[in-house]
């Protein structure tokens, strides 16, 4: 298993558990989709800033509606 793997393994732990806690506050899972960046390399289909902004404006859109969910940076939901 990588340590990529154990990662995302764990947001999804973490997401669950977040969503139960009954409190005021939405847990999302994101994801900024495949990065131009050192790790995504130059053929990778989104720009870093690209990314950032599209995760931006899903955090700030966020409501106790959407916990639990899982976005992509462009917005559409993604499928656990």
């Amino acid at each position: 298993m990588t340590s990529n793997t154990a990662d995302s393994g764990r947001t999804v732990f973490i997401t669950g558990a977040g969503h139960g806690l009954g409190q005021a506050l939405a847990v999302l899972s994101l994801h900024p989709g495949w990065v131009r960046t050192d790790m995504g390399g130059e053929r990778a289909m989104v720009a870093a800033r690209h990314s950032a902004n599209g995760l931006k404006r899903i955090i700030d859109g966020a409501s106790m509606a959407d916990s639990g969910s899982f976005y992509a940076y462009d917005g559409k939901q993604v499928a656990w």
